[in-house]
């Protein structure tokens, strides 16, 4: 019984891509805080890390939720309650319902590349693809962004700030489109 109930949750699963830029951990903590623990939604961060730096985010991004907060290994299913964080010098691809760890496309430029896991989301979950964009000065996550857009679903921490994130959330944030 427990058995076929973890299946379905796991079929089940709402992926969320979030994006951040290397300074992006006060507006991190703020959404951490405001993240509901669901049976169905699950996590990922791809926050611009410079490729030699040791992450702390595991440990600092814990202590704001009740959700697990671990760092994402290649291969992995992304399952509810879970928050994901990707390790510097390294993109994250959806494929095939796996998040994948793959060594980034470009020499030059932030990584993880936030528009390269947006792209994935949409081409692989469509009209159910999530992004949400933090912070940042740059332009990595605004083609992306588009990309989910296009696909269905989009938000950004401007507009979050405004809104309620949690309701968002629990209501699976049922045709959004924030910008």
């Amino acid at each position: 019984m427990g058995r076929s109930r973890q299946k379905n949750q796991v079929d089940e699963v709402r992926l969320i891509g979030i994006g951040a830029s290397a300074g992006g951990l006060e507006a991190l903590r703020d959404l951490m805080e405001s993240l509901p623990v669901s049976d169905y939604l699950s996590y990922v961060i791809a926050q611009h890390v410079s490729p030699t730096h040791i992450s702390m985010l595991v440990n600092l991004l814990s202590s704001l939720t009740h959700l697990t907060v671990q760092d994402l290994k290649d291969s992995q299913k992304p399952l509810p309650g879970n928050v994901y964080i990707t390790p510097p010098n390294t993109d994250v691809i959806l494929k095939m319902g796996l998040l994948r760890l793959t060594k980034p496309q470009n020499k030059v430029g932030p990584k993880p590349s936030v528009n390269r896991f947006f792209f994935s989301l949409a081409e692989e979950l469509k009209e159910h693809a999530i992004g949400i964009i933090l912070s940042g000065t740059g332009t990595d996550g605004a083609s992306g962004m588009n990309a989910i857009k296009e696909a269905g679903v989009l938000l950004s921490h401007k507009v979050q700030r405004q809104l309620n994130m949690t309701a968002c959330l629990k209501q699976h944030f049922s045709q959004a489109q924030l910008i």
